[in-house]
């Protein structure tokens, strides 16, 4: 239970901060519900990938996970757009960034794009997370 609930907290965060960063997401007249069923997707799938991942014997570490886990997660945004009509991933825009010394300028995206983004922004923030709370704590 108390994996289920942090993979739902981290689910949250990484599509919150991913629509913050795309604005690529339009959820329709029920904003809180349609979010709300997307986290669950996402949380139930992040949950459970690890776990399908080794009995299939793909690997569950390191580059090759991450690209597994993007493709994983770019389908289940898909098909989110299949079942739950009023959701869509609609055409995005990347902000600008800016240092004293290097400027990446911002870019439009279509919405392939923005949902290819997106589900490579959820698997690293969400991955970001699982990392941060599985570190282990040496006992001195």
């Amino acid at each position: 239970m108390k994996n289920f609930f942090k993979s739902l907290t981290f689910s949250f965060i990484a599509l919150v901060l991913t629509q913050q960063l795309f604005n690529g997401f339009h959820y329709g007249y029920n904003h809180y519900q349609i979010l709300l069923l997307i986290v669950l997707a996402l949380a139930m799938l992040n949950l459970f990938m690890t776990g399908i991942l080794s009995i299939v014997s793909l690997p569950t570490k390191g580059v090759a996970f991450l690209f597994i886990s993007v493709l994983l997660n770019f389908v289940m945004l898909y098909m989110m757009t299949v079942f739950i009509p009023s959701f869509n991933i609609t055409a995005g825009k990347t902000p600008s960034f800016n240092t004293g010394y290097f400027v990446l300028p911002s870019a439009s995206l279509s919405s392939l794009q923005t949902g290819i983004y997106s589900a490579v922004s959820v698997s690293v923030i969400y991955g970001y997370f699982d990392w941060l709370a599985s570190v282990k704590h040496k006992k001195k």
